[in-house]
């Protein structure tokens, strides 16, 4: 099994599903979780092996999504320190 984000390693110790490259975007993660869930359902990854992958993917989304709500909202305060009071 390989797709575009996963890459199926055969080691001593059975078959290891690995990402490619780690996502950088949501974008990124929602691809690697669109073919976690083809391979899953195709029956090339292992109920394990998709429960660790989704939960990884899952907290990188929500880490980059509080990232993103927190550069969001310096620059609001940001514009709001500069206004000054009214």
């Amino acid at each position: 099994m390989s797709t575009r984000t996963l890459q199926e390693e055969i080691t001593p110790g059975g078959v290891l599903v690995v990402i490619r490259k780690p996502p950088k975007t949501l974008n990124d993660a929602k691809t690697i979780l669109s073919d976690l869930i083809a391979a899953y359902c195709r029956g090339a990854v292992v109920g394990e092996s998709a429960k660790t992958l989704g939960y990884l993917l899952t907290v990188f989304v929500q880490l980059s999504t509080a990232a993103d709500l927190e550069t969001r909202l310096d620059k609001i305060e940001k514009t709001l320190t500069q206004k000054g009071p009214k």
